[in-house]
Order: structure tokens, then sequence, then C-alpha cells
């Protein structure tokens, strides 16, 4: 089965990271929320991609310098509100599988205590670039379910055999799954994972013939911003896969 993985939500409807973009990804019948987490300057998590605030609200701010009290009061391209953690775990959790992409460092503790209070049936994944946020989570947790994100090209060392390099990346971090940008998706690495045992998803795919080249390949995951276009040809990407 290929799942469907909603990048930031329904993030071609709605802004990105926003409750509204999450629901209506779930009503879409996507499998699998992509959300990411930055930390404020007093400990608050927020759904939140970049480092800086203004692309989203318009408020000339560092999330992780600016309180919480005025990050709730901003609005996400002038419509939807910031989303915490907490309220969208409330809401998600146990009722669809929930893919991390840690951001801020240092919060892995914070994320393990929240996420100890979802109902056991949920379906959680920690994601991360940074490779010492997941091995902070291992160490924390062992059982905790982790996957590292990888590229594109200009961020990792280039190697003849790259596929044998992030197999020994993934196995030395206990990762179960790769994340890779399409940049780095080529079959031949695809396959040198899949073949070790690990669960490969790619991102971020909006076209339905690059989502219907990838399954071919044997990838597990289309991490999307229209979950809903994918959903749509999902028998053409089982028929692939």
């Amino acid at each position: 089965m290929v799942r469907i993985i909603a990048h930031r939500g329904a993030s071609h409807a709605y802004p990105e990271n926003s409750m509204a973009a999450f629901r209506k990804a779930v009503a879409s019948g996507a499998d699998s929320l992509e959300v990411d987490l930055r930390c404020s300057a007093d400990g608050v998590i927020y759904c939140f991609h970049d480092y800086h605030l203004s692309r989203l609200t318009g408020f000339s701010g560092y999330v992780q310098r600016t309180h919480s009290r005025q990050i709730d009061r901003l609005r996400l391209l002038d419509s939807e509100p910031t989303l915490r953690f907490d309220h969208f775990l409330e809401e998600f959790a146990g009722k669809v599988e929930i893919v991390l992409d840690i951001k801020s460092t240092g919060i892995e503790a914070d994320i393990l205590r929240l996420l100890s209070r979802v109902p056991k049936r949920a379906e959680i994944i920690c994601s991360s670039f940074n490779s010492r946020i997941l091995s902070r989570l291992k160490t924390m947790r062992p059982q905790v379910r982790t996957a590292l994100i990888l590229g594109p090209l200009r961020n990792l060392k280039m190697k003849l055999d790259i596929g044998s390099s992030i197999v020994n990346r993934l196995t030395k971090l206990d990762c179960m799954a790769a994340h890779f940008s399409v940049r780095i998706a080529r079959e031949r690495v695809v396959n040198k994972l899949i073949a070790a045992g690990f669960d490969v998803a790619v991102w971020t795919i909006d076209d339905c013939d690059s989502a219907i080249r990838l399954a071919n390949y044997g990838v597990s995951g289309i991490i999307t911003n229209v979950p809903e276009e994918m959903v749509r040809i999902r028998s053409r990407l089982e028929v692939a896969h």
C-alpha cells in the first residue's frame, strides 16, 4: 500500500500547518498528516515550518524568540490561527497516522511527554533532518518510530554509492524509514533502501505522473500538498506498486 501523506495538511488549499489544512486532508482521504514542529520562547510547541514568522504571519520575529501570547494572536496568511501542537494531537491522534517533522532542537522530551498522553492506538512517526534529534528520541524512548529526512543533494555529501551511505546512517540511527527529496529519489537508491528493509517516502509530489513513477519504484509513501489529487489516483498508485 502506498500511503498518501498530506504535507503540512492540504496546504495548497489552506494555510500550511493550520487546523483547516489538516481537516481538509483527512476529509479528502489522506492516510497521514505531516506536521512541522517548532518551539516558542516560553516552551510552547507550535505546528510551524519556518524559523521566522514573517512569511506566514507578517510578524517580524523568530518563533523561538517569540512568546506564545504573541504567537497565539497571529493569523496564517491573514486567515487561520496559528496551531499549538497539543491542540493538533487532541483532534487527530488515534484517528490518522501522524508524521512529525521536528525542527527545533532540545524539545524532544516535551514532544515525548505530549505523545505519552495520546491513545495507545495512535500511529506516530518522528522525523527530522537532524540526526541528533532522532538519536535523543531513541535514547529517551527506544520504541519510538523514527525517519531520517534527506535532501536535496546539496545537503548531502556526494558519494559514489549514496544508497549504501544512507542505509548505514539509518542503521546507526535505528530508523525505520527515510523521507527523500524527490531530487534524490532515484530508482537504484530507493531499491537499495527497500532491499535493506527500510520504508521510503518521497517529498514533495504534486503531479500524478511523478507519483505513479515513484510507486513503480516501490516507495511506501507519497508526501504531497494535494492529497485529494493523490487519493483520486490511488488505484493507479496501488497497481504501480
